[in-house]
């Protein structure tokens, strides 16, 4: 099942907060996906988000890298899929202890190319005051 994180404006993140029902959520982020698809704002994977949580989990003193994951805001939360969002403040943070992990640590995960796109992610979306989204089980 593939995993989508997604970056969204302000205005965007309001309209995602008045998506109340399911059906309307998961339209919603359907449609941001297609409208951003290909762009710098989503990062889509087949890395199993488990697998992900649990490889960044050794580099997580502070408990800052469980947000990308399940660890933030759930908006979602169904046996076929989940949407969680990250607050612009947190994306910060994010984006620096990704950035302070060395390329030979992380090469150790299996995942170093995962964790530089997702490192690269959260820093424009923090350059941009941007929240953050991730889904699995949502997006087709």
């Amino acid at each position: 099942m593939d995993s989508v994180f997604l970056s969204l404006a302000r205005d965007d993140a309001k309209e995602l907060f008045a998506s109340r029902d399911e059906e309307s959520l998961v339209r919603f982020v359907s449609s941001m996906y297609e409208q951003k698809h290909g762009s710098a704002d989503v990062v889509k994977t087949s890395t199993d988000w488990q697998d992900l949580k649990s490889a960044l989990a050794a580099f997580d003193d502070d408990g800052i890298l469980g947000f990308i994951t399940d660890n933030s805001r759930p908006l979602l939360q169904t046996e076929a899929g989940f949407v969680y969002i990250v607050r612009p403040d947190l994306v910060g943070h994010i984006a620096i202890k990704l950035n302070s992990l060395s390329d030979d640590s992380i090469a150790e995960t299996n995942m170093a190319s995962l964790v530089r796109e997702l490192s690269e992610f959260y820093q424009r979306a923090s350059e941009n005051g941007m929240c953050t989204v991730f889904t699995t089980g949502v997006i087709d």
